[in-house]
């Protein structure tokens, strides 16, 4: 599976066009480049655009031996 995608400031959106319809994923990274959103999305047989899931992401801080 190829997807194609373009990225705007702080945000990445990846179209993947699957046989049974195309999903779109998009990345967004928060101003303190330290937390972010993921949102996926399946596009309906009309064309519009429903939520599959949602996340909100956060960077874990380093283990203490990796410091």
């Amino acid at each position: 599976m190829v997807a194609t995608g373009e990225r705007h400031e702080r945000t990445l959106v990846l179209h993947f066009p699957y046989a049974e319809g195309t999903f779109r994923d998009t990345l967004t990274l928060a101003g303190d480049s330290a937390s972010g959103t993921l949102l996926i999305e399946a596009q309906r047989a009309d064309g519009s655009w429903s939520t599959f899931a949602a996340y909100r992401m956060r960077r874990s801080a380093a283990p203490a031996a990796a410091r």
